[in-house]
């Protein structure tokens, strides 16, 4: 056995359950205007679950708002830490980004909950 013993894991031997607990599921929406959104969901706990996006340029000029599912959905209504859109919203299962936008964005948005 290699690595340090630290009960229960072995350091450098991640277990299954921390590999689960912190896979970087992540992906991409194209804005309809400009830009794009990479995003990633890399702490999914049932006792935490942290939803992280990029916003590169992102604007959507429509009436109609864009939407991401969560890669794991919360269990209740997340909260958002940081907007760099300032106008979006979330459910349990969804991230809503504003519709009529005016300017482009670049910045972080980060989602918390469990």
């Amino acid at each position: 056995m290699s690595g340090i013993l630290v009960s229960p894991l072995t350091v450098g031997e991640p277990s299954a359950v921390a590999a689960a607990a912190f896979n970087n599921t992540s992906g991409t929406l194209t804005g309809t205007t400009a830009g794009t959104v990479t995003y990633y969901e890399p702490i999914r706990q049932a006792g935490l679950k942290v939803f992280v996006a990029y916003l590169n340029g992102y604007r959507n000029s429509t009436a109609t708002a864009q939407t991401i599912t969560f890669p794991q959905a919360f269990t209740d209504s997340p909260q958002i830490l940081q907007d760099a859109t300032a106008g979006a919203s979330v459910s349990a299962t969804t991230l809503t980004l504003p519709a009529s936008m005016g300017a482009i964005v670049s910045g972080w948005l980060y989602v918390v909950g469990f």
